[in-house]
């Protein structure tokens, strides 16, 4: 069975590859974080903007409005995050972290930066550097309409 999964690899296309390496390291970081990676880019977004409407939350994070209200719903429950009607403009809703979100959101961005350090043990920095470079033509290769 061995052989047969290293052959597999071997044989695996560009955009697998990338796309298995994407997923396993998520996966990996979510664990070592203790939350999904949806919760992570909440409260990094959060902590980089102190106070968002619920509505450039959703557009940022690239979720529909049900489930960005239920997210925040749920760290409202858990106290990571507080809401409020926007003073200016009631329709809205301002979202910001409580005391013991901030202290969340940086034990994570604590705990990434870890983890990325880990990661790039794996590798010479001059590989790594290289590899970033790659990624980004790549990426661009993606997007072009050629």
């Amino acid at each position: 069975m061995v052989k047969a999964q290293k052959a597999t690899r071997e044989e695996e296309s560009l955009v697998q590859a990338l796309a298995r390496t994407h997923h396993e390291v998520g996966v990996a970081f979510e664990r070592e974080a203790g939350m999904s990676r949806s919760r992570m880019h909440l409260l990094a977004s959060l902590r980089a903007a102190d106070e968002m409407t619920q509505s450039a939350l959703q557009e940022l994070l690239g979720v529909d409005g049900a489930a960005i209200t239920r997210q925040v719903k749920q760290l409202e429950a858990d106290g990571v995050v507080q809401r409020r009607a926007d003073p200016e403009d009631h329709r809205y809703t301002l979202v910001t972290l409580t005391p013991q979100g901030r202290k969340l959101a940086d034990a994570v961005v604590r705990k990434r930066d870890a983890f990325e350090a880990r990661l790039a043990t794996a590798a010479p920095a001059k590989d790594l550097a290289a590899l970033t470079k790659t990624l980004e033509k790549l990426r661009d290769a993606a997007r072009s309409k050629k």
